[in-house]
């Protein structure tokens, strides 16, 4: 987590104008950081000057791209978007394992069982938007059917039991488009953007196949479907007899992509291109500033050739995001053991990580270790399944997400330079949405 020092300075007499606002920022050790600031002084070298301005008025420098701001939001490029589920009691309603889920369900609905116990058990106490009572009355009886996988944070799938009851913000009318059927239109394995709002690290987006969360990638997360269920804004879950899916796209967008490329672009390579964009290190880092504050803005280009390069670039890194990328051959899963996560540990000469004393998975570098700046998805996958047995899909899940994390390494020079040719001749708009 960072921290930030802020110092204010009153000089006598009336004021003459704005203030001055200097900024400076440090990174490194914790060591590094208190050396550095035992160092530092105001005005001394090392400082940016920055002149804040609206709407935001930030005291961090922006990026030397004057026109950012015109371009298209992502809320604008796909109008149909919302913030991913919050479920309020991720642990009581969600589980990596299908059986104990189940098991905890049948137990809220067990009427033998008092409130009192339950809340005891999952300690969760009650509030405004949480009563036992008014909970487990509102609940539907157990239904298997019920229990369908999410994507809960990056590159890790679990199941959910999907009873709005439970759930604080299921987002159904939304998420409806997403959702297997009978609950939804039949869209779990249509593909969603899941793109964090602000305060970016190392991936601020992801892919998702189905139904997401709100802190996929432990930050604030909206979810984009690429593709609609026809008529179905307005609906509860009543299902058309014949499903008709219509594209997610702001139309005066593909009318300019079209007029620029003599043909529109696909929803599908819109989608896998403006993936590829925010999966760029130096988009990230050019765009800081602004990516703190709001929903990412998409820079498109003149050509069609580089907005097709681009696209093929977020397409492959996409694959591997959803987990169906082919997982290398040096990325295995070795040991005789009961694949219990009993003590983690990584180690760099052999590029694996250990769970227990004699089972490790290898092909793990330093890099793709330490991967994901504050949130490091593959140190996270495993330290949330502590003290639990691996079963053969979760094994496989995490041999895929380190596939996952090598290729977003692979990629990144070459996502860099699809960049650099998109922001050489990039389209030029009225105005931002």
């Amino acid at each position: 987590q960072g921290v930030a020092i802020s110092v204010f300075v009153k000089r006598p007499g009336p004021g003459t104008g704005r203030a001055v606002v200097h900024h400076r920022e440090m990174r490194g050790t914790r060591a590094e950081k208190y050396a550095a600031a035992d160092t530092v002084r105001l005005g001394g070298p090392g400082w940016a000057t920055v002149v804040p301005e609206a709407p935001f008025w930030s005291f961090a420098p922006a990026s030397e791209v004057s026109d950012y701001a015109a371009w298209p939001s992502m809320p604008s490029i796909f109008p149909v978007n919302s913030s991913g589920i919050q479920s309020s009691h991720d642990d009581l309603v969600a589980d990596v394992d299908v059986e104990t889920l189940r098991d905890r369900i049948r137990t809220l609905g067990d009427r033998s069982i008092s409130d009192d116990e339950l809340r005891e058990r999952y300690d969760i106490q009650e509030h405004d938007r949480w009563r036992w009572s008014e909970r487990r009355v509102a609940m539907a009886a157990f239904d298997e059917g019920r229990i369908i996988p999410w994507l809960y944070r990056l590159f890790d799938r679990r199941f959910v039991d999907w009873d709005p009851a439970l759930i604080a913000w299921p987002r159904t009318k939304f998420m409806q488009h997403l959702l297997p059927k009978p609950f939804g239109h039949g869209g779990e394995q249509r593909i969603a953007l899941v793109v964090q709002r602000a305060r970016p690290i190392t991936t601020i987006a992801t892919v998702s196949r189905g139904i997401a969360t709100a802190h996929v990638t432990s930050q604030w997360d909206h979810v984009y479907p690429l593709h609609l269920a026809e008529g179905s804004e307005d609906a509860d879950v009543l299902l058309p007899i014949e499903q008709i899916w219509r594209e997610n796209l702001d139309p005066d967008l593909v009318a300019r992509l079209e007029a620029a490329y003599d043909a529109a672009p696909s929803v599908e390579a819109i989608g896998w291109f403006v993936f590829g964009v925010l999966s760029a290190p130096a988009y990230r880092s050019r765009f800081a500033a602004e990516l703190a504050i709001d929903h990412p803005r998409i820079p498109f280009p003149i050509g069609h050739d580089v907005f097709a390069r681009m696209a093929g670039l977020g397409e492959r890194l996409g694959h591997a995001h959803l987990l169906e990328a082919p997982i290398p051959s040096d990325v295995r899963f070795t040991g005789e053991g009961s694949n219990g996560v009993e003590a983690i540990r990584h180690d760099a000469a052999e590029s694996a990580v250990w769970i227990n004393a004699t089972q490790r998975f290898t092909g793990l570098s330093v890099a793709a270790w330490a991967w994901g700046g504050s949130f490091r998805p593959l140190e996270h996958f495993l330290t949330d399944r502590k003290d639990r047995v691996l079963d053969i899909d979760q094994i496989r899940m995490y041999l895929q997400a380190i596939t996952a994390v090598r290729t977003a390494i692979e990629l990144g020079a070459a996502l860099d330079a699809a960049l650099a040719g998109v922001l050489a001749g990039p389209l030029v708009f009225d105005g931002g949405a």
